[in-house]
C-alpha cells in the first residue's frame, strides 16, 4: 500500500474543513431567511456582528 503524499493529504483535509464551514454557513443563512449567495465566508468566519 502506498501512503498518500503529505501535501495532497493536507490539501484534502483543508478542503474537507472548508466544505463543512460552507455547509454550516448555508444552513445558517437559510435558517435566517438570507440568500446564501449574499453571505461571505470571511464574514461568517468572524462571527455575527453585534446589533
Amino acid at each position: 500500500m502506498v501512503s498518500p503524499d503529505p501535501a495532497e493529504q493536507g490539501i484534502g483535509e483543508l478542503l474537507t474543513v472548508y466544505d463543512a464551514l460552507i455547509d454550516h454557513a448555508v444552513t445558517a443563512a437559510v435558517d435566517l431567511s438570507i440568500d446564501p449567495d449574499e453571505i461571505s465566508y470571511r464574514c461568517f468566519a468572524h462571527g455575527p456582528r453585534p446589533t
